[in-house]
């Protein structure tokens, strides 16, 4: 009987060991702490394991630092000072089940302590009809499903402004294309996400967008992204991206508004990028030449447009009076500063 006993003990030992024992790449939570929901992931890389949470009352990501072993993980939350991180919070969790943790949270400076019951988050959720999911995780469509819009206001004749709440972005809609809205959707579900999960440890981040539309008809969306953001805690950085959308929701490139190769080239193959280093800026500069003189020949010399190389991958957009491009300056080619210019190809 002993020994029935003692081999039952070593069976559930072997069991949890081999079977709960171990920790897999991700793991995607959900519990409560002072009657406050909030959703954990827990990502394992190269055996260095990382976390972040997020409230279900604001949805803004805090990444924490710690470590896991077979079942069981502790990490921390806190901030820098000048006697360096001070901790803040400790949140400790254990696998019993497969489908089932525990766990404390620990307030540190007051030095109070509840437990935690933690359930694996479930893909489930519901989520915009419209929402390009494809390749976001549990933890961002969980994330997503629970934003909540205003009420939309009109901007124009073409577009409705509305405001999603946990994040203040300014969102734009249109007012009669439903194919180009759900482009628009998923655009700035995008950046939502990325302001959302803005996060370092320890530190105070900022995320700043806007959005302004150029153009828009029954089948083209063209629209331009201001992003400025320190996400790692320390450098800002900036990012303007111009966007031109068809009514499939393809993002279309120069090359298939002025094509100059008579075939369409698979994109980034060697033909593709031989052509926009050569015969795409060589033909384009031609045209350009031709419609904006006075900027192709500056009194003051200070900057060449006729530079091919200035125009392998300009940006641009579309407004009511054509193309509009700006010379690509990832060269610094006779101090160029940011200059516009027009293709109309009527």
């Amino acid at each position: 009987m002993i020994g029935r006993f003692l081999l039952l003990c070593m069976l559930i030992a072997y069991l949890n060991h081999h079977v709960f024992g171990h920790m897999e790449s991700r793991y995607t939570l959900s519990g409560k702490h002072n009657s406050e929901e909030f959703t954990l992931l827990i990502q394992n890389f190269d055996g260095e394991y990382f976390a972040r949470y997020y409230k279900h009352s604001d949805l803004k990501d805090r990444m924490l630092e710690g470590n896991c072993d077979s079942t069981s993980c502790v990490f921390v939350d806190g901030y820098w000072s000048d006697k360096g991180f001070v901790k803040t919070d400790s949140i400790a969790i254990e696998q019993v089940k497969k489908h089932k943790w525990k766990g404390t949270w620990t307030t540190i400076d007051v030095n109070k302590t509840t437990k935690l019951k933690l359930v694996p988050v479930v893909d489930t959720l519901p989520v915009p009809s419209k929402l390009n999911i494809e390749g976001n995780s549990i933890y961002t469509i969980n994330k997503l499903s629970r934003l909540t819009f205003g009420k939309a206001h009109n901007s124009g004749k073409s577009f409705q402004k509305i405001i999603e709440e946990h994040t203040q972005i300014e969102c734009l809609r249109t007012n009669s294309n439903s194919k180009l809205d759900s482009v628009l959707l998923n655009l700035y579900y995008r950046v939502i996400d990325k302001s959302l999960s803005c996060a370092a440890i320890g530190a105070k981040v900022d995320f700043e967008f806007s959005s302004l539309y150029h153009y828009l008809s029954d089948s083209l969306l063209s629209i331009e992204f201001h992003l400025k953001s320190n996400c790692d805690g320390t450098s800002h950085q900036t990012q303007q991206e111009y966007l031109t959308f068809n009514v499939k929701g393809e993002r279309l490139r120069l090359d298939q508004i002025v094509p100059f190769a008579g075939e369409e080239l698979a994109y980034q193959s060697q033909k593709w990028y031989s052509y926009r280093n050569s015969i795409f800026p060589e033909q384009l500069v031609p045209l350009l030449k031709s419609q904006n003189q006075e900027a192709f020949f500056p009194t003051d010399n200070s900057c060449d447009l006729n530079n091919t190389r200035l125009w392998q991958i300009p940006d641009w957009y579309i407004s009511s009076k054509g193309i509009v491009l700006m010379p690509f300056f990832g060269v610094n080619i006779n101090n160029c500063t940011a200059t516009k210019v027009y293709l109309n190809l009527k």
